[in-house]
């Protein structure tokens, strides 16, 4: 349940978040109790505007379901969110493939301050899950962001690789693509200007 943890989800209802969730999604948080006023429901390429953000839901390839009997009955997504001509894309849990290089072409003239990109948890008995740490390079530098920020590796093993083998790749790998990679610590306060700091090594 790490994609979606019901206690998060609730401790942020309660102080009125607003929540912009993927086809199928917004049933569950109606059903936890979630105010039908605070959830926006989208399908990709669906767009919500939030606080002067514009939150557009991108594509993203990954397994979902709860149980024995909800698979894939939900959307599963990433997110690009924009104000004046600026944006972050967050990828979400997402596996190699041609949505990756599609995405950054429906901004033309955005420029993206950061992308933060699922890298870890991979193996080769599931690769429609999750991609390996070139491939989580090779889609930082589709868009070409002044800061690629490697995610979801580190907190805990799914897969064989040692904890810190898909970060090393990753950031190794995006440096020879000439993409910036910066990668905080967990809790770590950061801007633009913020040097890369190799700790995990």
């Amino acid at each position: 349940y790490d994609h979606l943890d019901r206690k998060a989800v609730m401790y942020f209802a309660a102080k009125g978040v607003k929540f912009v969730t993927p086809l199928g999604v917004g049933e569950r948080l109606r059903k936890w109790g979630v105010p039908e006023g605070s959830i926006t429901e989208l399908d990709w390429d669906g767009k919500a505007g939030i606080g002067g953000v514009s939150v557009t839901l991108v594509p993203a390839r990954h397994a979902s379901g709860r149980g024995l009997f909800d698979a894939d009955r939900t959307l599963w997504t990433g997110y690009v969110a924009e104000k004046g001509g600026r944006a972050v894309y967050y990828s979400g849990d997402t596996s190699w493939g041609d949505h990756l290089e599609g995405i950054p072409r429906k901004f033309s003239g955005v420029t993206f301050n950061a992308a933060f990109i699922e890298n870890g948890q991979y193996d080769e008995s599931w690769p429609d899950y999750h991609m390996f740490p070139e491939e989580t390079a090779k889609a930082a530098s589709f868009f070409a962001p002044a800061r690629f920020i490697p995610i979801h590796w580190g907190a805990y093993p799914l897969a064989v690789h040692t904890w810190n083998d898909s970060v090393k790749r990753s950031v190794s790998a995006a440096e020879k693509l000439g993409v910036k990679p910066l990668v905080p610590k967990i809790g770590e306060i950061f801007d633009s200007s913020a040097e890369p700091d190799r700790w995990y090594e």
